[in-house]
């Protein structure tokens, strides 16, 4: 397993445009993401859906911590993301995750980041709490 806090920069010709537009011109935003106490670590996933449709990073947070994720804007303005994530004991890397025994689900929200912005998401189930969530097959991770 991964340190918690470890950034994935997903692989892709389009991640590298991602993090070129960032670098030039020193956009991202924060996202501050807290998992519950448990045997399970979690997986999150950032994809852009606007202005680009892409995969951008992933992020491995352990049981009850918490980590602070700079994330790249494209240069363009806001940037929209949807939030995916997956929860298991097993490892199999960023392409497998944690497999296909593991629980998976997406966010019911975008979230849209501008230069400075930031987000936090708790990702325990709370009485009151607001993100909805959705299941997400495996094949869909």
């Amino acid at each position: 397993m991964p340190a918690n806090g470890t950034v994935i920069w997903l692989d892709s010709p389009a991640n590298t445009a991602v993090m070129k537009d960032n670098i030039v011109n020193g956009g991202f935003g924060r996202l501050t993401i807290s998992v519950p106490l448990g045997a399970e670590s979690y997986y999150v996933k950032l994809k852009e859906l606007s202005p680009a449709s892409r995969e951008a990073l992933g992020v491995i947070i352990a049981p009850g911590q918490s980590h602070i994720v700079s994330v790249p804007l494209d240069g363009s303005g806001t940037t929209t993301y949807d939030l995916h994530y997956g929860a298991g004991t097993s490892w199999y890397g960023p392409k497998y995750a944690f497999g296909p025994a593991a629980v998976y689900a997406k966010a019911d929200e975008t979230f849209a980041f501008d230069q400075g912005t930031g987000w936090e998401v708790e990702l325990i189930l709370q009485q009151g709490g607001n993100l909805g969530t959705s299941g997400l097959a495996y094949e869909s991770f």
